[in-house]
């Protein structure tokens, strides 16, 4: 009972509550006045677990489990030896003896750390408008650098896109095809089956995913050439395969390359994945 009210307080043997150390932005963008204050905060903390970590025998919730096995195991050696078990200093008694110092010691450790930090704290504040705009300029650079790297990624998705369009067209000549050629400047890059670019789940593909995913489509569709690179011909095997459809119709045989594409745009799959050619298997 504390000034009328109940309230739970520690043993005073048990160890203190470890003091908490507030997160401040990286020192580039502190003044000099109060990094100096988070350089002395964080020299505060180092003594701090450096006292805890040299006495944690002494401090741990355990310690007196801990040193009456070390005195347990000290006095059967000493026996099986010959010796006298009482010869040798006490774990027990030398814990005893220091922990009280100890706790002490690491209780104004703690109340060191949480002044300087506490210190620091109150500067960032007094220094906030000028933290804020070192921040500030680094972030409108990195928007900058950002809008422009992305518009120029954009700008070159679109000239992929529409080679990728051209590529689509001669590997329709390359089996027997006599479509026009398409003539836009840009395009969204599309499979060789002319679906958008998209992941297991449906989502669209960006970036080096895409690319793959696109040559990869080419690939499943028999052009292993998919640069024409090698000059390698197009793989025209192309098998009926059972597929059944996700719509709940029976079970039917097609092309595998017309299979592949019902299973890719989520419409069926396919009732025996293994008699499918690899480079039709989604």
């Amino acid at each position: 009972m504390i000034n009328g009210d109940t309230m739970t307080r520690p043993a005073h043997d048990e160890p203190p509550i470890a003091p908490d150390v507030t997160a401040l932005p990286p020192a580039k963008y502190l003044p000099k006045v109060v990094q100096k204050l988070v350089a002395a905060r964080d020299a505060a903390w180092e003594r701090y677990n450096d006292f805890e970590d040299e006495h944690y025998d002494v401090i741990r919730a355990d310690w007196r489990r801990v040193a009456e096995a070390a005195d347990r195991r000290a006095a059967e050696t000493a026996v099986a030896e010959g010796r006298d078990p009482f010869a040798e200093p006490s774990a027990v008694e030398q814990a005893a003896s220091k922990r009280a110092r100890v706790l002490g010691a690491l209780n104004a450790l703690a109340a060191e750390v949480r002044k300087a930090d506490a210190a620091a704290v109150a500067a960032v504040r007094r220094e906030l408008p000028a933290i804020t705009k070192a921040i500030g300029a680094d972030m409108k650079a990195a928007a900058d650098r950002y809008a422009e790297a992305y518009a120029t990624a954009m700008s070159v998705r679109g000239e992929y896109g529409a080679l990728v369009d051209l590529r689509r067209w001669a590997a329709a000549w390359e089996v027997g095809g006599r479509a026009d050629a398409p003539r836009n400047a840009t395009a969204a890059p599309r499979t060789a089956d002319g679906f958008e670019v998209r992941d297991s789940n449906h989502r669209p593909l960006y970036g080096a995913a895409e690319v793959e995913a696109v040559a990869e489509s080419f690939r499943r569709a028999g052009y292993v050439d998919v640069y024409g690179e090698t000059g390698e011909p197009v793989q025209q095997l192309d098998p009926l395969v059972e597929i059944k459809p996700t719509n709940g119709a029976p079970a039917f045989r097609a092309p595998a390359s017309h299979a592949y594409a019902l299973v890719s745009q989520g419409s069926a799959t396919y009732v025996d994945p293994d008699a499918v050619p690899g480079h039709f298997r989604a």
